[in-house]
């Protein structure tokens, strides 16, 4: 679901590396 978010929600930096 945070991929979906592209990770701007979560507090993971990684998964918004990861989406771009």
């Amino acid at each position: 679901m945070a991929q979906v978010d592209l990770g701007l929600i979560e507090p993971d930096p990684k998964i918004s590396f990861e989406k771009g």
